[in-house]
This record gives structure tokens, C-alpha cells and sequence, in this order.
């Protein structure tokens, strides 16, 4: 029964910091493939993040737009232990430390070195954590909808569709569909 406890715990806490990234990459605009609290080899659960486009250089330079994609991803990143944060009470170091390469990784190519990047990546971390307070609501639905499906997953088409259907523009979606004969 214990195990059966701290095994629910376990999945639930993945499907919050799986979601913060999900949600947060949804609101930024970003696209990914799906959300998953299905474990693999080397995780409880990811996000699957559509591959950079061709054009995508930023090691060899950053223009306005590559940098917010790349704030866009950095902020998706953290987002994801902070809202396990948030339903949990502590933050899972170890869990996000793939995560935390992750922002580094990306944040090397906007800029700074030493005092610079620590102050930018403090400055994303701040807006993130505000993200997350400003779409809760939203991270609590989209993570009992992954706890509740079946396979566990999620596309980013699904939770785009709740999020219209939470902000009641659901007939969005039924013009779609009549447009392409559905």
C-alpha cells in the first residue's frame, strides 16, 4: 500500500513538472510533438520539442528572433521544476538537473559570461516562476488530463484544444473542422 502511495506520488509530481514545461512552452508559443509521463530509459516523463529549423544558427549568430525562441525553450525548461515546485513544496534538484543543462546550454548563445549570465538566467528564472503563478490553473488541468489518459501522453494539439476549451473559444476548433470537412 506504501508503494502504491509513493508510486501515485511519483507520478503525479512527474505530470506537474512534465506539464510546467508543456504549458509554458504552449504559452510562448512554442510547438512541441507531446507530453509524456510514460518513464524511459533516463526519465519519468519529457516533453518532446519539435527539432530547431534548418536556418536555426545561433552559434554563429543570434537575431532578435532566435533569442526569443531560444527564451521561449529556456523558459519551458525551468518551468518544469518549478511547477513540481509549487505542487510539491520542495524543488527536485536532481530531477531538472537534465533541464538545468539544458538552459545553460541555450543561454550560452544569448550572451554573457560569469556575473552577466548569472543575472540574466536569475532574471528568467524570476519570470518563469511568475509564468507559473499566472497559469496554475491551467498546469492543474492539463496535468489531471495526462494523469487521467490512457497512454499517458499528450500532443500539443490536445492541450492546445483545452486550453480553447477552458477560455471558452471551443468553437474555434468546430469552424476548423468544418473548414476541412470533419
Amino acid at each position: 500500500m506504501a508503494a502504491n502511495n509513493r508510486q501515485n506520488r511519483t507520478r503525479e509530481r512527474t505530470a506537474y513538472h512534465e506539464v510546467g514545461h508543456a504549458v509554458i512552452a504552449h504559452r510562448c508559443g512554442v510547438r512541441f510533438a507531446y507530453v509524456t509521463i510514460v518513464p524511459g530509459e533516463d526519465s519519468l516523463g519529457h516533453l518532446l520539442h519539435h527539432k530547431w529549423s534548418r536556418g536555426f544558427a545561433p552559434a554563429v549568430t543570434v537575431t532578435p528572433l532566435m533569442r526569443e525562441r531560444l527564451e521561449s525553450r529556456i523558459l519551458s525548461a525551468l518551468a518544469g521544476g518549478l511547477a513540481e515546485k509549487k505542487w510539491s513544496g520542495r524543488y527536485n534538484a536532481q530531477g531538472s538537473k537534465a533541464d538545468h543543462a539544458a538552459v545553460i546550454n541555450m543561454a550560452d548563445f544569448i550572451g554573457g559570461e560569469g556575473r552577466v549570465l548569472e543575472k540574466y538566467l536569475a532574471w528568467l528564472w524570476a519570470r518563469a516562476e511568475a509564468m507559473i503563478e499566472t497559469w496554475w490553473p491551467d498546469i492543474v488541468a492539463v496535468a489531471a488530463a495526462l494523469l487521467e489518459h490512457p497512454r499517458g501522453r499528450l500532443t500539443h494539439d490536445e492541450v492546445r484544444t483545452m486550453f480553447l476549451k477552458r477560455v471558452g473559444l471551443d468553437s474555434i476548433l468546430d469552424g476548423a473542422a468544418e473548414k476541412r470537412g470533419v
